[in-house]
C-alpha cells in the first residue's frame, strides 16, 4: 500500500495542529494512522522517536502464500476451538494492498477470525465487508470479496478470501457547496493541483488518505487568505463517466484581520523581534498558513540550531466579530516553551560492517558541542555524498535519546550499505 511521504505528512500535521487545535475551528481528525510507539499527537516539537529495539519480528508468512498472525495477539484459550484464532489465511486476487495490511485492518476493527471459521459465519462476512470497504477507500469502488473454507493439508481448516478488485477510479471533477467568497473554479483548481502532485509521484487513482490530506491543504490555502475559520469537509462521491465526482461542503467563514499579537516565554528573541520576523502587520488579513509555518518550522529551526531541541509553541487566539459582519479581528497570545538547551554526548552509527572511524571524520557535531539541527543536516548530506549508503533521511534515520537531568543527547544514525559497496571495507 502506498504511504504518504514522511516530510509532507509532518508539514501537514503541524499546519493542522495550528488551524484545528489552536484556532479551535475544525473538528476533522487527522487521517494519518500513527505507528505503534509514536508519541500521541500534540504540540509540534523537535523530539524524534527513540531508536527501535533490535527485537526480530517474526516473518509475515510461513511460506509464499500463507500469512500468520503476530505473536503479540492475546493468547487463545486452549481447547476452545471457536475462540482460538485461525492460523492460516489465504488471499486470492489481492494485488493493490499487502496481505499483512489487511490482517492489521481486521485486527484494528476487532475482527479475530476463529480457528474454525465455519463456526463463525457472521464474523467471516464482517471481515469480507471490511476488506471490501478498505479497497473502496483506495479507489476500487467495484471490488468484490467472498471467501471459502478449505482443508488444504487435511489437518486444519484454512480461510481463503477471494478478491476481485476491479478498476481503480480517479477523481475527474470536484464541486463545492456553501462557498460565498472564493469561486468554485478557484477552489477546484487548487484541490486538483494537490491531487495531480500525487499522481505525478505514482499515486494514481482515488485514495481516501491522499484525498483527505489534499482537503486539509485546501483548507490551509483558504485560511492563508485570512479566512481562519474556513472548513470544507464531508466529501460525497458519485460515479460519472468512469470516474468519481467529489462534492465538498463548507464555507470560508469571516475574513479576519490581525489585531494585537504578543509573544511570551522566549529568552533568545524579544516579542518585537518575532513580530518583525513574522512579517504580518496590524490590520492585514491574517495569513494562517504563514503564522503556522513561522511558529512550527522557522522558529523551531532557529531554536534547534541553538540546542533547544524541545521547543514548542502554544497559540491562544481571541476572535472579535460583530453579529452580522463578514469581517472581524483576531488577537494572538503566543507562548514559547524553549525547554532545556542540550549538548551532544555521543553520536553512534547503526548498521553492519560500517567504517566507523572514517565516518566520524565527516561529523560536524562533536562530543560536548551544543546540538545544532543545521550541523546534523550537513553531516547527513556529507554521508549521502559518499555514495556508500542508501539515501539517509534526517527525520526517519536519525534517532534521539535525551538525558533531561544532564541535558545531554545521544544521536543514532542508521545506515544501510549499498550492495555495490559492501566489499570496500
Amino acid at each position: 500500500m502506498n504511504r504518504l511521504p514522511f516530510k509532507i505528512i509532518y508539514i501537514w500535521l503541524v499546519m493542522f495542529a495550528f488551524c484545528s487545535i489552536t484556532l479551535c475551528q475544525t473538528d476533522r481528525s487527522t487521517p494519518v494512522i500513527p505507528c505503534p510507539g509514536d508519541d500521541s499527537p500534540g504540540r509540534p516539537t523537535l523530539k524524534r522517536r527513540q531508536p527501535i529495539s533490535d527485537q526480530k519480528v517474526p516473518p509475515a508468512k510461513r511460506d509464499e502464500n500463507v500469512v500468520t498472525e503476530s505473536p503479540c495477539d492475546p493468547v487463545p484459550v486452549p481447547g476452545d476451538t471457536a475462540r482460538e484464532e485461525i492460523e492460516k489465511v489465504y488471499f486470492e486476487g489481492l494485488r493493490s494492498i499487502s496481505e499483512l495490511d489487511v490482517l492489521h485492518l481486521l485486527r484494528d476493527k476487532g475482527i479475530r477470525l476463529p480457528k474454525n471459521p465455519a463456526l463463525a459465519p457472521d464474523l467471516v462476512r464482517k471481515a469480507e465487508e471490511s476488506i471490501k470497504q478498505f479497497l473502496a477507500e483506495r479507489g476500487y469502488a467495484h471490488a468484490a470479496v467472498s471467501s471459502r473454507i478449505d482443508n488444504l493439508d487435511n489437518t486444519q481448516p484454512a480461510l481463503i478470501f477471494l478478491v476481485s478488485e476491479g478498476p481503480r477510479l480517479k477523481i475527474v471533477e470536484i464541486r463545492f457547496e456553501g462557498n460565498k467568497v472564493l469561486s468554485s473554479q478557484l477552489l477546484a483548481e487548487e484541490m486538483m493541483k494537490y491531487l495531480v502532485h500525487f499522481e505525478e509521484s505514482g499515486h494514481e487513482g482515488y485514495d481516501a488518505q491522499i484525498f483527505d490530506y489534499c482537503l486539509h491543504q485546501l483548507n490551509n490555502f483558504v485560511r492563508s487568505q485570512g479566512y481562519l475559520q474556513a472548513n470544507f469537509r464531508d466529501p460525497k462521491f458519485e460515479e460519472s463517466n468512469g470516474g468519481l465526482v467529489a462534492t465538498l461542503y463548507g464555507s470560508e467563514g469571516a475574513l479576519y484581520r490581525l489585531g494585537r499579537i504578543e509573544f511570551d516565554g522566549s529568552s533568545l528573541l524579544s516579542s518585537e523581534q518575532m513580530v518583525a520576523m513574522l512579517g504580518q502587520k496590524r490590520g492585514e488579513g491574517v495569513n494562517g498558513e504563514r503564522l503556522s509555518k513561522f511558529l512550527y518550522e522557522e522558529l523551531k529551526e532557529y531554536y534547534g540550531d541553538r540546542g533547544y531541541i524541545e521547543y514548542t509553541a502554544e497559540v491562544t487566539p481571541e476572535f472579535k466579530l460583530s453579529p452580522g459582519q463578514s469581517e472581524g479581528t483576531v488577537d494572538f497570545e503566543i507562548t514559547i516553551d524553549e525547554g532545556w538547551r542540550f549538548r551532544v554526548r555521543r553520536i553512534h552509527f547503526e548498521g553492519a560492517n560500517l567504517p566507523t572511524e572514517e565516518l566520524r571524520q565527516l561529523l560536524l557535531l562533536k562530543q560536548g558541542d551544543i546540538y545544532s539541527n543545521r550541523l546534523l543536516e550537513e553531516t547527513i548530506r556529507r554521508l549521502n555524498d559518499t555514495g556508500l549508503f542508501c539515501e539517509i533521511d534526517k527525520d526517519k534515520d536519525a534517532d534521539f535519546r535525551t538525558n533531561e537531568e544532564e541535558r545531554l543527547v545521544d544521536i543514532v544514525i542508521k545506515l544501510k550499505r549499498k550492495e555495490s559497496t559492501k566489499g570496500l571495507f
